[in-house]
């Protein structure tokens, strides 16, 4: 079942679709295409887990990491699992075609 597959498998293929040319094109229009997007998010993909490890370490001493983890597992399977899987289920359809709805 597709909405399983988006589940467990949501950050993974949005990983793999953003390489898509034609998926970026077609579902890309409208969104920022400037200095910030190109300099900072592309080169820097990892620079807001580390931010967020560095935010808990500092509000929380050690046990941050240990929030960190937990935050670590919870947004991919919450953000890309479980709100994509419920909206692509419920609407009966999916975003790009290589999730075979």
């Amino acid at each position: 079942m597709a909405s399983t597959r988006c589940l467990f498998d949501g950050t993974k293929l949005y990983r793999i679709e953003a390489k898509n040319t034609a998926t970026l094109v077609k579902y890309g229009h409208g969104t920022p295409d400037d200095w910030i997007e190109r300099n900072l998010y592309s080169q820097h993909v990892m620079l807001g887990i580390g931010i967020m490890l560095a935010i808990d370490l500092v509000l929380f001493g050690p046990i941050g990491f240990l929030i960190w983890g937990i935050q670590m597992l919870w947004i991919p399977f919450f953000a890309a699992g479980v709100i994509n899987g419920a909206g692509h289920s419920t609407s009966g359809g999916c975003t790009f075609a290589f999730w075979r709805c």
